[in-house]
């Protein structure tokens, strides 16, 4: 892996703080949204409903909410050339279809290239780690900027 921080993933654009979203569905637009964005731009080969859905048919697998109001939707995409976080906070929390039936309200979607097997359970169990500290949770969740969470995952290191 090339990267070594998972800020590398990451940039200032794709880490909305404070959304009104209120839905799963929305979210995971959302997440779609801003990383076809930066992935493929205008390229109306791959739209970004094309990665919606590849984000919800993930999730019909089973729910990407984790403990502690996380949710990190993730897929494989063919058309991917490198793996990209987006990051999203809510206003109010919103059902995930956790197995725990608890709210999220801290959103880390990832995508990766379809053939990025390993680099793809090394970045999940990477965000998983830096997620699963309450320390780095609240500093993402109180954040001011997008900037403050940015400089967090520039110190996260990927496995």
């Amino acid at each position: 892996m090339s990267s070594k921080f998972i800020g590398d993933l990451a940039s200032q654009r794709r880490i909305l703080l404070d959304q009104p979203i209120t839905s799963k569905k929305k979210t995971l637009d959302r997440l779609a949204e801003i990383l076809h964005h930066d992935l493929w731009g205008a390229d109306e080969d791959f739209s970004h409903s094309k990665l919606q859905d590849a984000f919800i048919a993930r999730e019909k697998l089973g729910s990407t909410a984790l403990e502690h109001g996380v949710a990190i939707p993730h897929c494989r995409v063919k058309a991917c050339d490198r793996p990209m976080i987006a990051l999203i906070t809510l206003q109010k929390p919103i059902p995930f279809e956790a197995s725990n039936g608890m709210e999220v309200n801290l959103i880390c979607g990832l995508v990766v290239p379809e053939e990025a097997n390993q680099e793809h359970l090394d970045i999940l169990a990477s965000l998983v780690q830096l997620l699963g500290v309450n320390e780095s949770r609240d500093a993402i969740r109180n954040a001011k900027s997008p900037s403050e969470v940015h400089a967090l995952l520039k110190t996260a290191p990927l496995k």
